[in-house]
């Protein structure tokens, strides 16, 4: 498994510029053709190559095709693509002879022979891709180097079967090429790979960016950027000048984007290391060599020298407080070191963040010991040893800090605000202590409990931004604030700071308890809203089929009661209710009542409506007697109730009857009944009570 990871890992890197190699379920390369071209002013230029060892070994034995779909012309697209084979003979590699012929002034050429027709294949090298790939053996070895070293040379990719020049390309038309495998479906299955351009998109090579030299103690580091140039170079050139004028080639062979980066490790930045001598300024610059063989324009000149570092570094030793103010550093440098330096430079820091400055100069070589005056509440000393040559050593910092226990002022002129989404903004007045820190601001959701701190540490602006959770029954919000100076000397708290939380929770919905019709109208009753903040109750009505609530009062929260005088009988009455705080939120409708008014006739009635209880043959006879036209009833409807229940429906009857026994009753029991007449329009007459004891 190492062995395919490996040759997987170096076709990646080396084939970037074509397209990302598709793996299986198992992590195993697929076999496909992939291609890519670099069109020119007069031709177009195609390299490919397969994904996978025994692809290639059999595509070297069977060949390609290259066919060209002609897709555009003049700007147009064409109805009908135009197909031409380019290649009536396959492409193969070509033969051995063909290859001796070269191998001596070419050295790419000689590798992809090797690895093409030699019996054994051992590359020998100092790079480490060639380390890598001395790890693998056989096939994939093969493979993998052919890949790389035709990157590096396009004629030797064409000697190759990985190339190809169309030269017959017009600048009016756009292609579509086509590398078509060769190779049976049964003996091996391999798509083929596309790549669609035209001459009319040639655009010359850019030169390599971000070009830099860092030029230390006889060496100089070059590097330049990968991200960039990897889009159109796979190997660079570098040359040196000691004049600024001749430059001349300094790497052995081009310089490629992996020869100095590691499995895995896919650097924003190419790098290469060059031994100088310090006496002389060098000249440096570079040019891109793109995997068709085009060599770009050159970088940007970068020059410099390189300069001997000072051997000794300083060491701060001992600090001695002379007084508040005042301190005596003692430092650690060796004798012979004298010699090579100019002098001491004491530098200090108060450790917030501010440069490092210079406070006293032009110490003598052979000193060992300086006093300073005017120290701050917290102070960081280094001190440096200035070189002849201008390579100065610096010491590490130590750190210096006077008696204090004296707390800073505390914070003055808090002030806040809530917005609706819960983002709280403090402000206060900045101290102006000269050793002040920062402050600690801390947080409560009651004024009497301990606070919590919500800074991690000391922070140094004056204002500070929160956030709440608005979405609770808290209405109120707390904040403090303290100041902490250098030495961590903490102030009382400021004045607590009391916000108010915008109101986002509606009030409890009312509901209600009972309704009943009156002679004077519908009365309804309700239980209020709970909530504190809810200052009216909004009544909501329909009628009959109406589809939308409409608002017939708006109520103080504290009535629980209202006689609905505008009705008419013979309608449907639907009810709801909604409560309103301060803040205009209203809470979720109550439960609808739904209200039958029937309509009542006062031309007809019910006349001599009698009750007799008949103890020997147990029962109650009642009858009565209809003054109006009887045509006009339905029939009648009988109610009754116990004591003093209720009155429910007994029986429905017909307009016809006259008299009914009630059999249903208990010894010593009171009973009221009552009876109305039904009219066959829908209208209701008015109820004839009755009261007997059985």
């Amino acid at each position: 498994m190492k062995r395919f990871n490996l040759y997987i890992l170096l076709a990646i890197l080396s084939f970037s510029s074509y397209a990302q190699v598709q793996v299986d379920s198992v992590g195993l390369p697929v076999a496909e053709i992939k291609v890519t071209a670099r069109p020119m002013q007069d031709r177009i230029m195609i390299r490919w190559a397969p994904t996978t060892p025994i692809a290639w070994k059999k595509l070297n034995g069977f060949g390609y095709t290259i066919e060209r779909y002609t897709i555009s012309r003049d700007g147009t697209s064409l109805d009908t693509p135009v197909k031409q084979i380019l290649t009536p003979n396959p492409i193969r590699p070509q033969g051995l002879d063909e290859w001796m012929t070269i191998i001596e002034e070419n050295d790419n050429a000689a590798i992809v022979a090797q690895a093409l027709y030699g019996e054994d294949f051992e590359v020998t090298g100092g790079s480490q891709i060639e380390r890598l790939v001395a790890l693998s053996q056989g096939l994939q070895q093969r493979y993998t180097f052919t890949l790389y070293t035709v990157e590096q040379d396009f004629e030797v990719a064409r000697m190759a079967g990985l190339g190809y020049v169309d030269r017959t390309a017009v600048p009016t038309e756009k292609y579509l090429y086509r590398v078509i495998s060769k190779v049976p479906n049964n003996v091996m299955s391999i798509p083929y790979g596309g790549v669609f351009t035209g001459i009319s998109e040639y655009k010359e090579l850019p030169k390599p960016v971000d070009f830099v030299g860092v030029f230390g103690d006889r060496q100089t580091i070059l590097s330049w950027n990968r991200s960039i140039s990897s889009k159109f170079y796979t190997a660079f050139n570098i040359e040196r000048s000691t004049d600024g004028v001749s430059f001349k080639k300094i790497n052995p062979r081009p310089y490629s984007n992996i020869e100095n980066q590691s499995a895995g490790n896919r650097a924003t930045r190419i790098f290469y290391l060059d031994s100088i001598n310090n006496a002389n300024t060098y000249y440096y610059r570079i040019q891109g060599i793109s995997t068709f063989g085009e060599k770009g324009p050159y970088s940007d000149v970068v020059s410099g020298s390189g300069e001997e570092i000072l051997q000794y570094v300083p060491h701060l030793t001992i600090k001695e407080l002379l007084s508040d103010n005042k301190v005596k550093l003692t430092w650690e440098f060796p004798v012979e070191g004298n010699n090579k330096i100019k002098g001491f430079e004491l530098n200090k820091s108060d450790g917030r963040g501010e440069t490092i400055k210079v406070v006293i100069r032009d110490i003598s070589p052979s000193a060992r010991s300086v006093e300073y005056e005017g120290l701050a509440a917290s102070n960081y000393f280094t001190i440096s040893a200035i070189g002849k040559n201008n390579s100065n050593r610096t010491s590490f910092p130590i750190l210096v800090q006077p008696v204090d226990s004296i707390p800073p002022a505390v914070p003055s002129g808090l002030r806040g605000k809530v917005d609706s989404l819960g983002v709280v903004t403090l402000t206060w007045k900045k101290n102006t202590e000269e050793d002040f820190l920062g402050y600690r601001i801390f947080k409560g959701s009651n004024k009497n409990e301990e606070f919590s701190q919500i800074t991690a540490s000391p922070i140094q602006d004056s204002s500070y931004v929160d956030t709440i959770n608005i979405n609770n029954l808290n209405p109120n919000i707390f904040y403090t604030v303290a100041s902490v100076d250098m030495r961590y000397n903490t102030s009382k708290a400021s004045s607590i700071l009391v916000l108010e939380k915008p109101d986002v929770i509606p009030p409890t919905s009312p509901a209600f308890k009972t309704f009943k019709s009156e002679d004077n109208g519908i009365s309804l009753n309700w239980a209020k809203s709970s909530s504190k903040d809810a200052i009216e109750t909004l009544l909501y009505r329909k009628q009959n089929e109406e589809s939308s609530w409409n608002l017939i009062a708006t109520l103080p929260n504290i009535q629980e009661r209202f006689v609905d005088v505008d009705i008419e009988e013979g309608n449907l009455y639907s009810y709801t209710i909604v409560s309103r705080d301060q803040s205009g939120l209203e809470s979720v409708p109550s439960q609808p009542i739904v209200i039958n008014l029937p309509k009542l006739d006062a031309s007809g009635e019910i006349k001599g409506f009698y009750a007799q209880a008949n103890r020997n043959q147990r029962h109650i006879q009642l009858s009565w007697r209809y003054k109006g036209d009887l045509d006009e009833v339905s029939g009648f409807t009988l109610y009754k109730a116990i004591a003093d229940s209720k009155l429910s429906m007994l029986r429905e009857l017909p307009a016809d009857s006259k008299l009914i026994y009630d059999n249903g009753i208990r010894v010593n029991t009171a009973y009221t009944y009552a009876i109305r007449a039904n009219y066959k329009d829908g209208r209701l007459s008015k109820m004839k009570l009755i009261e007997v004891k059985y």
